[in-house]
């Protein structure tokens, strides 16, 4: 999901750092990802429940930017295909998309609260 913020008068670098910030306390390690237009990064979260993968992009400039969230491939996937897993007996297989969507969505929801008041407090000053 995209998030747009107009008027805030904050710098790019300096969201990008509010972003690594939090996914360092929610325990990813980071990877930064090339891109030309683009502040890009890759989260990865290794756990017993298996491996978690968020990209975060922001674009735009101080006065105007944009900051996208997206994960793994593999939770969008099973979420688009649930229903036809149950009904070839793959409840388990579900049940864990599920739980994984959950999670990513939860993660997703902090992460917009934890830059809006970063946001918030930056623009202040």
């Amino acid at each position: 999901m995209k998030y747009r913020w107009i008027d805030k008068n904050v710098e790019t670098s300096d969201v990008e750092e509010a972003a690594e910030s939090f996914l360092h306390e929610k325990g990813f390690k980071l990877a930064p990802l090339d891109s030309k237009d683009s502040k890009k990064m890759m989260g990865i979260l290794e756990s017993t429940e298996g491996r978690k993968k968020v990209i975060i992009t922001i674009t735009g400039e101080a006065r105007d930017f944009t900051v996208d969230f997206a994960t793994s491939e593999t939770a969008q996937m099973m979420g688009r295909l649930a229903s036809t897993i149950t009904f070839f007996g793959g409840g388990p297989l579900q049940l864990k998309s599920l739980k994984e969507k959950e999670y990513y969505q939860k993660l997703e929801d902090q992460l917009w609260e934890y830059l809006e008041e970063f946001i918030s407090e930056k623009s202040k000053s």
